[in-house]
């Protein structure tokens, strides 16, 4: 529904693009041949007009050469994560999945989409790297904060359940129902010359968004389910994870034991 609302919306687009230009060339030459024939000869008004028909032609072509790259595919490629959350967002409300699984780093930078499926009351199943194994101070930190923001935004909020996974994080992303599927993955360098250690990179990196209809979806949603049923399974709570932390307190405030709590 999602892909044929989006071409449906496209052809129209473009229809009234290829009608306007049609409508206003024709009113154009209409007012100004007559004055232009008396300057011509007949045979060159014949070439007049045979220029006019490859222009026309021309134009049509470049038009539905547009139309042909415009209406999306079964599956599209972004260039980093943020190019990709609006169309994720878009989708989110359009379609309304009733369910959504996804493995991040720390989430920080897919929060816009958290927001969008707690708005329409999906089932979420998040999993972020638990911040005891991170590969620096930084990242670790990074993942902290965000825990902070998760448990402020979702307070009260049934159907999220989080976990924390221990494994070398390579794998990134998030499932909708049995509808879509947007993946990509973490690199490990040196980009940032400010931070000597090899740091994580996953939200700047390349990224795809597959869809249900389109050839290859089966096998994206088989590596996926994979790697987050092992993640899944083996992965640990809130509670463990900052329970014995020596600045959980600080983090959290006073209230930090209740706020502590398992989240099934």
């Amino acid at each position: 529904m999602y892909l044929f609302e989006k071409i449906k919306t496209t052809y129209i687009k473009e229809f009234g693009k290829i009608t306007g230009i049609f409508i206003i060339s024709s009113i154009t030459l209409f007012l100004f041949s007559p004055a232009l024939l008396e300057f011509l000869t007949a045979e060159e008004s014949a070439l007049a007009g045979v220029a006019m028909v490859f222009i026309y032609i021309g134009l049509m072509g470049e038009y539905l050469i547009s139309i042909r790259w415009s209406i999306p595919t079964s599956y599209n490629i972004y260039p980093c994560q943020s190019a990709a959350n609006k169309d994720l967002i878009e989708f989110i409300f359009l379609n309304k999945p009733k369910s959504c699984d996804m493995i991040e780093y720390s989430s920080k930078n897919v929060a816009d989409i958290l927001i969008g499926l707690k708005k329409i009351g999906a089932n979420i199943r998040l999993l972020i790297h638990d911040p005891r194994s991170s590969i620096s101070e930084r990242q670790k930190k990074k993942i902290c904060g965000q825990i902070i923001d998760l448990i402020q935004d979702f307070e009260n909020y049934q159907n999220i359940n989080i976990k924390f996974y221990n494994n070398n994080a390579s794998l990134r992303g998030r499932r909708f129902d049995d509808q879509l599927i947007n993946i990509g993955w973490y690199t490990y360098d040196k980009r940032n010359k400010d931070f000597p250690l090899p740091q994580i990179s996953g939200h700047t990196n390349p990224l795809i968004t597959i869809r249900s209809d389109s050839k290859g979806y089966e096998e994206f949603k088989r590596m996926f389910d994979d790697v987050f049923s092992d993640y899944w399974e083996s992965g640990t709570v809130l509670s463990e994870v900052c329970g014995d932390c020596e600045e959980a307190k600080k983090c959290f405030g006073n209230d930090y034991i209740d706020m502590l709590k398992d989240l099934k």
